[in-house]
């Protein structure tokens, strides 16, 4: 990923871009892919381990974080939800059938709840990123892969 200037790049897609870097640096278990997906993402790869980002929400309003509808003409602020996930694997049966080891899963969730911490640390401990409502949310699995959002609203001038 190339590096941003957060002082002059102001767009959704900037903040977003800033958000994966900041994240990306932080995690001890690095991934294989990053990505920027528009609507919802496709886990690809998820042993490899898979960082994304998307941008839900684009409002123009007065009060931050409340998006509004309208804005006075002077006023540039935008309200920007923007996701960061984080795509693992998952212990799944064996090849007979059997379930997975329980120590195995419960190192597994032990490492996304780990990882989900860490991403939310970093994203609450950038200067250019005055973060409001954060909330991060676990997917059960889907083909072995399991995920954590962190979805935050963030003011951009």
């Amino acid at each position: 990923m190339t590096a941003l200037d957060p002082l002059t790049q102001n767009t959704p897609l900037a903040a977003l871009g800033f958000a994966l870097q900041a994240c990306e640096r932080a995690l001890v278990v690095p991934v294989a892919r990053t990505s920027v997906f528009v609507g919802n993402p496709a886990w690809d790869d998820c042993c490899a381990g898979q960082l994304y980002g998307r941008v839900p929400l684009i409002a123009s309003g007065e009060l931050f974080p409340a998006p509004g509808l309208t804005a006075p003409e002077c006023y540039k602020t935008r309200t920007v939800s923007l996701v960061i996930g984080l795509v693992r694997c998952t212990p799944g049966p064996t090849p007979e059938g059997a379930p997975p080891d329980a120590a195995a899963e419960a190192q597994a969730s032990i490492g996304l709840y780990q990882e989900a911490e860490v991403i939310n640390d970093t994203l609450n401990g950038e200067w250019w990123l005055w973060a409001h409502e954060v909330v991060q949310q676990v997917f059960s699995t889907q083909g072995g892969c399991i995920a954590v959002e962190t979805t935050l609203a963030v003011q951009i001038l």
